[in-house]
């Protein structure tokens, strides 16, 4: 199995796909060493214990570091806590994966990694009512960025959060692991052409990949 090769990642979002992706990311950090920024200006709320990692003891606590708490219970990995909200202005480098409800903060962070020559990844997750998509591309590429910026919108036009209800759970855990799935094969074959994956657990588990065109 292929482990990743780029130890510095930036994961925005701590909530439901966001708490997962960090759980398999701590399970490679304990082969791998690598960095990662959590950036969540949220704290736990008593709803997020039903479709997030989060237990009864974090109530109240900020998610970056609820998360941090609980996966240095699987791996010693290097984790930054970041209780700003990333924005256009905010530094980015390394591989980036965004795991936010709004459109609008993801047009605001793709401001901060659009053509950024210190990101070699940008990983894009959006779930709702047990759909999903994920989106990953090289920033640094002109065609991969036309390809994807076709598919930001504003807010009214976007899917809904995800129903926070214990049973999508398997769903957000396969959201996470194709997003992880991503990092590893960049690792050893980088992106020559943007790529979506899709994700339906409405009913039988469907999953499909294929470029953005």
């Amino acid at each position: 199995m292929p482990i990743l090769q780029t130890p510095r990642i930036t994961l925005i979002g701590a909530g439901s796909v966001g708490g997962f992706v960090g759980l398999l990311l701590a399970q490679i950090a304990r082969f791998k060493p690598m960095l990662l920024d959590v950036f969540d200006p949220d704290a736990v709320e008593a709803k997020n214990r039903i479709n997030q990692i989060y237990r009864d003891t974090h109530l109240d606590m900020p998610k970056v570091i609820a998360l941090a708490d609980i996966l240095h219970t699987h791996s010693s990995m290097d984790i930054r806590p970041l209780t700003d909200r990333a924005d256009a202005a905010t530094p980015l480098v390394g591989i980036v994966i965004s795991a936010v409800d709004s459109m609008q903060e993801r047009i605001n962070i793709f401001e901060a990694i659009r053509y950024n020559a210190g990101i070699t990844l940008y990983i894009d997750s959006r779930a709702g009512e047990r759909l999903g998509v994920i989106y990953a591309l090289d920033p640094r590429d002109t065609d991969q960025v036309e390809a994807y910026e076709r598919y930001l919108h504003p807010d009214t036009s976007g899917a809904p959060a995800p129903c926070a209800e214990p049973e999508s759970n398997p769903f957000l855990f396969a959201m996470a692991s194709a997003i992880v799935q991503l990092l590893q094969q960049h690792a050893t074959t980088p992106l020559h052409r943007a790529r979506k994956v899709l994700l339906n657990y409405q009913t039988a588990p469907i999953i499909q990949s294929s470029f953005l065109t």
